[in-house]
C-alpha cells in the first residue's frame, strides 16, 4: 500500500501551499508598508541649500502636527570595510532619525554609524561590530577611520542606488572624519561646517502625526515646496516582484497536484489491493454507507496528518523564505502569517481529500462479497 507516498505527498502539498499564502502575504504587507521599504516619512524634499533647510528644520520643530524631521547631504561615496557605498550624512532636528530602524539604535556619537541591511551584509559587519572606512576629501586624499556600527537601518532607493545601500552618520562624524589629526575638533568643525553648509546640496524628510491635521500639514508643505518636492513611489523592482508573483503560488499548485495524485492513488490501490476486506465488512453486516464512510475516513484521516504536519511546517518554510528574500532585497523583514488563509488551506485539504474520495467509495459500496471472497 502506497500510505507513505500518500503522506509525503499530502504534507508536501499543504506546505508549499501555506508557505506561498505566508510569502504572498507578507509581500502584500510590504508593498502596503512604505515603512517597511524605509519610506517612513510623508513629505521629501531635495537640492536645497544649507540655509533652506535649517530655516525649514526651526519652523517645522515648532509645528505640533510634525513628529520627525531629518535632514543632510547624501551622494559622497565611501569604503566600509571594502564596500564602496554612499553617506548618508544626517542631523535630526525632531524626533527620531526618520530613516527606518530594523536593529540596534540610530548613531549619535562621532565615530558610530547605522548602514543598510545590505550594505552591513555586504560588509560583513553587524550591529556591534567595528567597521574601517575609507573617505576621499576634496583634495584627493584618502582618510581611514574606524567606526562602530550601531544600528541597521532601511534606506529607500533615491540617492541611494538601491534599497538598503549606505552608510548613516552625523554631519558632525562626518566633518571631524575628513578633519586632519592636528585640529582639534572645535577648529576642524568651525572650518567645515560652514562649506558644508554652503556648497553642499541637502536633503529634508519630514514625518506628521497621523489624521486631518498631518494631511494638512503635508499639504502645505507640498504646495510651499513643490519645486523641491521628491515624488514617494514604490519601488519599482518591488513592483515588479509583486506583478511576477506568481512563481511561488504556481509551485504550491504544482507540489499540490502531486498531493492530490498521490492521495488519489492510495485511495484506489486500497479499494482495488483490499477487496477482501472490504467483503468481509459487508458479511459482517456493513451496508453501502458505512463502507463509503470508511473509504472517506482514510481519506480524511491522510489529509489531518497532512494538515497537522504540513501547517506549521509551512509557516516556518514560508516566514524563512520571506525573510531571506527581504534581507536580500534589503528591506524590513516582517513576515505575516494570514490565519484565515491558512485555515482555508487546511480546510480545502480536508474537502478536496473528501472529493477524491467519491470513486474509490463507490467502486467499494458496489462491491459484491461473494464475487471478491471467491476471487481471493
Amino acid at each position: 500500500m502506497p500510505v507513505a507516498t500518500a503522506l509525503v505527498g499530502t504534507v508536501a502539498a499543504v506546505t508549499a501551499l501555506v508557505a506561498s499564502v505566508v510569502f504572498g502575504a507578507s509581500l502584500s504587507t510590504l508593498l502596503a508598508t512604505p515603512r517597511l521599504y524605509g519610506i517612513n516619512w510623508q513629505v521629501s524634499m531635495q537640492n536645497l541649500t544649507g540655509f533652506q533647510v535649517h530655516s525649514l528644520a526651526r519652523a517645522l520643530n515648532a509645528n505640533p502636527t510634525v513628529d520627525k524631521v531629518s535632514y543632510g547631504v547624501v551622494g559622497k561615496l565611501v569604503d566600509v570595510n571594502g564596500v564602496s557605498t554612499p553617506a548618508f550624512m544626517t542631523d535630526v532636528s525632531k524626533g527620531p532619525m526618520a530613516f527606518t530602524l530594523v536593529d540596534g539604535r540610530y548613531p549619535s556619537g562621532d565615530h558610530e554609524t547605522a548602514l543598510g541591511t545590505k550594505t552591513l551584509a555586504s560588509a560583513h559587519a553587524s550591529v556591534g561590530s567595528t567597521v574601517q572606512v575609507k573617505i576621499v576629501t576634496n583634495k584627493g586624499h584618502t582618510v581611514v577611520r574606524q567606526f562602530r556600527v550601531v544600528g541597521e537601518v532601511v534606506l529607500p532607493p533615491g540617492n541611494s542606488p538601491a534599497i538598503g545601500v549606505g552608510a548613516v552618520l552625523s554631519v558632525r562624524a562626518a566633518v571631524l572624519a575628513l578633519c586632519p589629526p592636528t585640529l582639534s575638533a572645535a577648529r576642524c568643525t568651525s572650518q567645515f561646517e560652514p562649506l558644508i553648509l554652503k556648497q553642499a546640496t541637502w536633503f529634508a524628510v519630514i514625518g506628521t502625526v497621523p489624521g486631518r491635521r498631518g494631511d494638512a500639514t503635508v499639504a502645505s508643505l507640498e504646495a510651499r515646496y513643490a519645486p523641491y518636492l521628491s515624488e514617494i513611489v514604490v519601488p519599482t523592482n518591488l513592483v515588479n516582484f509583486g506583478q511576477a508573483i506568481n512563481f511561488p503560488a504556481l509551485l504550491g499548485l504544482t507540489l499540490a497536484l502531486f498531493g492530490v495524485a498521490t492521495l488519489a492513488h492510495l485511495l484506489l490501490v486500497s479499494v482495488s489491493r483490499r477487496r477482501k476486506e472490504v467483503a468481509l465488512l459487508k458479511v459482517l453486516g456493513f451496508v453501502r454507507r458505512q463502507v463509503s464512510a470508511a473509504v472517506c475516513w482514510q481519506a480524511t484521516t491522510v489529509c489531518l496528518i497532512g494538515i497537522v504536519v504540513g501547517v506549521p511546517v509551512g509557516i516556518i518554510v514560508g516566514r524563512s523564505t520571506w525573510e531571506l528574500f527581504a534581507t536580500a532585497v534589503g528591506v524590513e523583514p516582517v513576515a505575516v502569517v494570514p490565519a484565515q488563509q491558512v485555515v482555508v488551506v487546511a480546510i480545502g485539504a480536508i474537502v478536496v481529500g473528501n472529493i477524491l474520495a467519491v470513486v474509490p467509495a463507490a467502486l467499494a459500496a458496489r462491491l459484491r462479497p461473494a464475487e471478491a471472497l471467491r476471487a481471493t
